[in-house]
């Protein structure tokens, strides 16, 4: 008996999930289609499929963006962090496991407060700086 009240109220939470995820993912879904049509369609019917596909604006943003260059130092300014941040984090996490002592639930509660703080809090200050020292669209900046 207690299954069968439990089936409305976990519907209701998918139905709400499924439909959160439709708006989240209804942007990417329009940039997509629009990014395989072509300007006149785009402007004429923003909403429709296209009718013929069109891989030419991927070439001509290929061509006017130096793209090669732009993946490797993507690759390159998000894989070294990465790694240091897995080896980092993992070594952390040891300690932060292994010792129960008032400094390592210190240094942990900083951890947890740190995530708490906004990205942009963060960033705009970063940015700013990085500016200031003319590092901005530079491969170490």
């Amino acid at each position: 008996m207690r299954r069968k009240s439990n089936i409305l109220p976990r519907t209701c939470f998918y139905l709400v999930l499924i439909l959160i995820t439709a708006i989240f993912l209804f942007p990417v879904y329009m940039i997509f289609v629009s990014s395989l049509k072509t300007q006149m369609e785009i402007f004429t019917s923003p909403f429709s499929l296209p009718k013929s596909i069109e891989f030419s604006n991927y070439i001509r943003a290929w061509e006017r963006i130096d793209f090669d260059r732009v993946l490797l130092n993507s690759f390159i300014m998000t894989s070294i962090p990465i790694i240091g941040l897995i080896i980092l984090g993992s070594m952390a996490a040891y300690v932060c496991a292994r010792n129960q002592s008032k400094i390592v639930n210190m240094i942990f509660t900083l951890f947890v407060s740190c995530i708490i703080v906004p990205f942009h809090t963060a960033m705009t200050p970063l940015v700013k700086f990085m500016s200031t020292l003319r590092l901005s669209d530079k491969l170490f900046g």
